[in-house]
């Protein structure tokens, strides 16, 4: 029942993670458009993010799996804190470059956590149990790239595009703490 727990707290992490992750795909172009950024060059930002993907994901994977032998947990824990790093730098980029710069962040996130939630859930999960909990896992985060754009153009049109980064930032912070804490109190049990 412990690990049942947890796994809900994965989950709702990757759902405020999928959330925040889809604004990048929904409203940034939108607002960096408006900051006189070319459609052109927002495209490119996912040219850079296939590139962080395929050359920064081995290197990764060597240094955290191989060399640090840092826990499936940490490295969740280090992903969610780049994705909410990447929503803070969103509050004070202007410029392309610091866009450049952000989306590096947020693929290192997506590096760490995308492939790492799943492999997690399915170490918790029983062995009669995997199927349901992986297919959860599939949920949450079409649920956070449905809900996220919506909430998101309500935020942006009620307020403004500083507001959705902030709510993007508390709600990963709050799901990442949310998942120390029951992590901490269910997984160090023996």
């Amino acid at each position: 029942m412990r690990y049942v727990i947890v796994i809900f707290a994965i989950l709702g992490l990757f759902f405020a993670i999928e959330a925040g992750y889809s604004q990048w795909q929904s409203n940034l172009s939108i607002y960096m458009e408006s900051l006189g950024i070319s459609v052109k060059n927002y495209g490119f930002l996912w040219t850079i993010n296939g590139l962080v993907i395929v050359f920064g994901q081995p290197l990764l994977n060597k240094l955290l799996d191989d060399w640090l032998e840092v826990k499936l947990v940490n490295k969740i824990y280090l992903g969610a804190s780049l994705f909410t790093l990447g929503f803070v730098t969103l509050l004070y980029a202007q410029t392309y470059v610091h866009f450049v710069v952000t989306m590096i962040i947020i693929t290192l996130g997506e590096i760490l956590t995308f492939p790492t939630i799943p492999a997690l859930v399915d170490t918790l999960s029983t062995l009669g149990e995997k199927g349901k909990y992986q297919g959860a896992v599939s949920i949450f985060a079409a649920l956070g790239r449905a809900i996220g754009p919506l909430v998101g153009g309500i935020l942006i049109d009620g307020f403004s595009y500083q507001v959705l980064f902030l709510a993007m930032i508390g709600l990963m912070a709050l799901a990442t703490v949310n998942l120390l804490f029951v992590a901490k109190i269910n997984l160090s049990k023996k």
